[in-house]
């Protein structure tokens, strides 16, 4: 890889940008699917009364919830939002894909990052159980939990791999430890503060409190291991072991 082809890599703004993109495209679907949910009974919508009433939205966010955990909305929603904006950038500036994106394809950094994956996800696991314990906090089946389990029950099970796992781990990885951390790497010249912002930025995307430590920790892991390895393949295996192992998880009711 020529130094030439480095310093003609992404920057920091033009990661933000295509981040930025990537939040409108999220936006954009959320609106159209408001708007199909309006326009076509696919589950019944709540009247402004019961918006107002807690108890109104029983049966509401549920039906909400498996549409959106849907292995359909997962795959679209993945590759809409997160994984086209790279390609599309990288291709319509004639730019070096293979080498930004760190696409080095390697079966053994593939298995280095499942395994970590697989670790990963069993340490946050435990800690999460044993956090139960200690406080005897069990709040039942979330509702997060409940959509995993009708859509990826039994037989459905590999569809929940491919989504959740598979198309998860290749689109967010090619934008975050891809794109965006490649950007922040080319600017400030140091690799540890790309990781962290890249990995603060995916956190922050994915609006979760109760687990954005853990998020956090994971995508720092997987910056480490993308650095390391020289290899965006390695942090794709980690995020789909990682979410395979929490799918699993959800489905026997272990969290």
């Amino acid at each position: 890889m020529g130094e030439e082809n480095i310093e003609s890599y992404p920057k920091a703004g033009m990661a933000i940008v295509v981040l930025l993109i990537s939040l409108g495209a999220i936006l954009v679907l959320s609106i159209f699917v408001g708007i199909f949910l309006i326009t076509v009974p696919v589950i019944s919508l709540p009247s402004l009364g019961e918006l107002a009433d807690p108890e109104g939205l029983t049966e509401f966010i549920p039906s909400l919830y498996d549409i959106v955990f849907s292995p359909q909305f997962l795959i679209s929603f993945e590759v809409i939002c997160f994984g086209i904006w790279p390609f599309v950038f990288l291709r319509s500036r004639r730019k070096n894909l293979k080498g930004i994106l760190r696409m080095n394809w390697n079966p053994k950094f593939l298995l280095i990052g499942i395994l970590s994956g697989v670790a990963i996800s069993l340490a946050v696991l435990g800690l999460w159980w044993t956090i139960a314990q200690i406080t005897s906090q069990n709040h039942g089946v979330s509702l997060q939990n409940e959509a995993l389990i009708a859509n990826y029950s039994g037989w459905k099970f590999p569809l929940g791999i491919l989504s959740l796992g598979v198309v998860t781990g290749f689109c967010e990885e090619i934008l975050f430890r891809g794109f965006v951390m490649r950007g922040f790497e080319n600017s400030f010249k140091s690799k540890f503060l790309a990781i962290f912002l890249s990995s603060l930025l995916f956190t922050v995307v994915h609006l979760s409190l109760m687990g954005g430590f853990a998020l956090f920790i994971l995508a720092m892991i997987m910056g480490f291991l993308v650095i390391k390895t020289d290899s965006i393949y390695t942090s794709m295996g980690c995020h789909a072991a990682y979410n395979s192992v929490v799918l699993v998880a959800a489905i026997f009711g272990l969290f």
